[in-house]
């Protein structure tokens, strides 16, 4: 029943598609940087994020 009243066309279903994506990869940018910090001579910067994301969108 709700998958019927969220995803009732195929438009929704794109959007909530892309938002996901979009989600996973700005997470996944942020936990790469968060790694980051626990590696003596690297720093996690809130550019790299960024960076890192703006990478991800082009690659989409």
């Amino acid at each position: 029943m709700f998958y019927y009243l969220v995803f009732d066309n195929k438009r929704k279903l794109f959007i909530v598609t892309i938002l996901i994506n979009i989600s996973f990869g700005f997470i996944f940018s942020v936990l790469t940087e968060f790694i980051q910090v626990f590696i003596p001579g690297r720093a996690s910067l809130m550019s790299d994020v960024m960076l890192d994301f703006s990478g991800f969108l082009v690659q989409q």
